[in-house]
């Protein structure tokens, strides 16, 4: 869907047609032209697939269930999640972004190659399904929101001309950088 201000927006919500639950990825005019394809997978995951210079890069937009959900619903999430991840390229950096309803608490005893030293909050259980989802993958948990395979990061924060500000800021450098 392309709006006034020339911004596209790529959706992926319910297949019955009611109007509620989805998840979308607003893009530039830039980052619209390197976009070689996307998909929507359910109202809870959309990937998109971007061409850059170095890399191609996957990003997986998801919003995970709350933890008001069914532990039937959480699981259901999790395994198409995993799909998903199993059908990225392999050379691709692939990050994961959106609301991952989850805390993973402040103590990273065994857990410091997953996140790091910043965790916050009390550990809840949607939080050690992240933590468990993204050790099983070698993610790395960037401010709770965000997973990113751990090899691809360490050539993200080294790589020449990209200052690391923000996550935000740093997709938006890695997408628009010639």
């Amino acid at each position: 869907m392309k709006l006034n201000t020339g911004e596209t927006v790529i959706i992926s919500g319910r297949e019955d047609g009611i109007h509620r639950e989805g998840v979308a990825i607003m893009m530039s005019k830039l980052a619209e032209s390197a976009l070689m394809e996307w998909r929507p997978v359910n109202e809870r995951i959309i990937t998109a697939r971007y061409y850059s210079k170095f890399i191609k890069l996957t990003i997986m937009h998801i919003y995970a269930p709350t933890m008001d959900a069914t532990e039937e619903a959480n699981d259901a999430f999790y395994e198409q999640l995993q799909a998903t991840v199993e059908k990225a390229n392999k050379h691709d950096m692939v990050l994961i972004t959106g609301d991952m309803n989850a805390k993973v608490g402040s103590s990273n005893k065994d857990q410091e190659s997953v996140m790091g030293r910043h965790g916050t909050g009390r550990l809840n259980s949607n939080g050690q399904r992240l933590i468990d989802f993204c050790g099983l993958y070698k993610y790395v948990i960037c401010l709770s929101l965000i997973c990113v395979l751990t090899s691809w990061w360490s050539l993200a924060t080294s790589a020449p001309r990209i200052t690391l500000v923000s996550l935000t800021e740093d997709l938006y450098l890695w997408l628009t950088r010639t």
